[in-house]
């Protein structure tokens, strides 16, 4: 977990310097902020002047938690324009009037594009702050994050999942989550989990289910349930009667396929061994980006790609030679689902993916920097789309006993 300090400490990495000497020893300390794409450095360059604090309601968007993290982008009053996250630490912070962090000398980065790795460290400790200002719980305690995974699975097991294809079938959920993720990026303490439901262990059915902090009552955690059909089949839901503070939570019936596999381009035919495979099926993953399209207030920017795939599978009744499941994530939260599969085809075996939301947000995926994919902004509590979202299913205390 960052510290203020640790932010402190990164932050004067890019104090002004003062002598010659420390000018000497500050483009040393720069040589270790180099972009990821290149060798060039990040040298000073000139300062902004902005007023000395900031409260919330200058901030941009409707969210201005969320628009510390996602955008680092803050209007000033009585600045034109606007500016970014290094320019904020160089003045002090408050939110809500609560100051958070003191005021830094900084140096102001300008026109240079920031290492990924720095952007994302100053950001997280941004959230970080924000949520200590507002008097988030920002991590709980371990033994409570495990009873929080139980809850996360015995939720899920109370669903019923039905792939309608020559015959109705019931899928098998994989018990233990696929990956437990947090979300800083999004307020309210977001922690959850993923799941598959399996059609003779192809993932028919992906899902996660989370909590946050109920706004209402900070005792409380709300429940929601988000699921997206991976199959060419129909697919429909059962669990028992809910009621939520919108109603009756309603059944899944998705009749639509619920996604549209594709060959992958130019790609090298499947390797005759798994652990062949697996190599190549990373290699191919890492050729996708998944963005959120700009000007968002609540979400904008490139996802990360999880190295490794959160699920594995095999299925002769579906003609899957390999497969595996990856994940576009924000913090580890699972956001855009990339399935890659070896398959059977007219010319002998090939690579096809697939791509499916698990998010509300709009999102894109390509290829070699070529559009392969793109979805639209999910609508919530609507039972018969591929992708199912409802918030606020059920609620419980915010300590499981």
């Amino acid at each position: 977990m960052f510290s203020l300090n640790r932010l402190h400490g990164i932050v004067r990495a890019f104090r002004p310097p003062s002598s010659p000497d420390e000018m000497r020893n500050h483009r040393a300390r720069c040589q270790e902020f180099r972009h990821d794409r290149g060798s060039r450095a990040f040298l000073p360059t000139t300062r902004r002047d902005v007023p000395a604090t900031m409260d919330a309601s200058s901030i941009d968007g409707p969210n201005p938690k969320m628009r510390l993290w996602q955008n680092a982008s803050f209007r000033f009053p009585g600045a034109a324009g606007n500016t970014d996250a290094c320019t904020a630490l160089d003045k002090g912070l408050k939110i809500d009037g609560t100051p958070i962090l003191e005021a830094v000398p900084f140096i102001h980065l300008g026109s240079v594009q920031m290492s990924p790795r720095i952007h994302g460290f100053l950001l997280v400790a941004l959230a970080v702050a924000v949520g200590r200002a507002s008097g988030q719980e920002v991590i709980p305690t371990t033994d409570q994050r495990e009873r929080w995974n139980a809850v996360y699975q015995q939720e899920a097991a109370q669903y019923q999942m039905f792939r309608h294809g020559d015959d109705t079938e019931e899928l098998q959920l994989v018990p233990s989550p696929l990956l437990t993720f947090t979300n800083p990026v999004r307020v309210r303490d977001t922690h959850g989990a993923a799941f598959v439901w399996t059609s003779d262990g192809r993932p028919e059915v992906v899902g996660a289910i989370w909590s946050v902090i109920s706004p209402d009552d900070p005792d409380k955690r709300r429940l929601s349930h988000e699921f997206h059909s991976l199959s060419l089949a129909p697919i429909s839901s059962k669990h028992e009667p809910r009621q939520s503070r919108r109603g009756v939570v309603p059944d899944w019936n998705a009749r639509d396929p619920g996604i549209k596999p594709a060959a992958i381009p130019d790609a090298s035919p499947p390797a005759p061994t798994a652990t062949l495979r697996l190599t190549q099926m990373r290699r191919l993953a890492r050729n996708f980006e998944a963005t959120i399209p700009p000007g968002l207030g609540d979400g904008q920017g490139s996802l990360r790609l999880l190295a490794q795939p959160i699920y594995r599978y095999q299925s002769e009744r579906h003609e899957i030679i390999d497969g595996a499941v990856f994940a576009f994530v924000m913090g580890t939260d699972p956001e855009l689902i990339l399935l890659i599969e070896a398959v059977e085809s007219d010319g002998g075996h090939q690579w096809r993916f697939a791509a499916a939301q698990l998010s509300q947000l709009p999102l894109r995926l390509d290829y070699k920097g070529s559009r392969v994919w793109e979805c639209e902004r999910a609508v919530p509590y609507v039972g018969d789309q591929p992708h199912f979202m409802y918030w606020g299913v059920s609620a419980r205390d915010r300590l499981v006993d």
